[in-house]
């Protein structure tokens, strides 16, 4: 069985639901940091993701587009500047998560194709 962007962006939704709730009982867990901007943004990418889902294959994609170059932006920020500029703090565990994430999401977005090929021959 393989695993397609609606899927992923099921998985993705329901993981960072999650995160964001369990950011607002505990600080710190599986070695990242959690504070409200951290929670807030958990939140708001899983219900996202949850609302592509049940739009379609055409916003799932979208969806991963546009979180693939957010994630890698974040990745980037992160490893460079782990303060965030004053807003937030991104440990290293959540630099790599997000690095993976911003991989996933673009290949789900743009990678994934399924491909068909005109047959003039063949009558639909």
């Amino acid at each position: 069985m393989r695993l397609r962007a609606t899927g992923f962006a099921r998985i993705c939704g329901v993981f960072f639901i999650g995160l964001g709730l369990l950011g607002f009982f505990v600080r710190e867990a599986f070695g990242m940091h959690f504070d409200l901007v951290h929670n807030l943004v958990h939140l708001i990418v899983g219900t996202l993701a949850i609302s592509c889902v049940m739009s379609g294959e055409a916003s799932v994609k979208q969806f991963m587009r546009i979180t693939g170059v957010f994630f890698a932006l974040l990745a980037a920020i992160g490893f460079t500047n782990p303060g965030f500029f004053g807003i937030m703090h991104a440990e290293m565990t959540e630099n790599v998560l997000h690095l993976a994430l911003a991989v996933l999401g673009l290949w789900f977005g743009y990678g994934d194709r399924v491909t068909t090929r005109w047959n003039p021959t063949k009558s639909t």
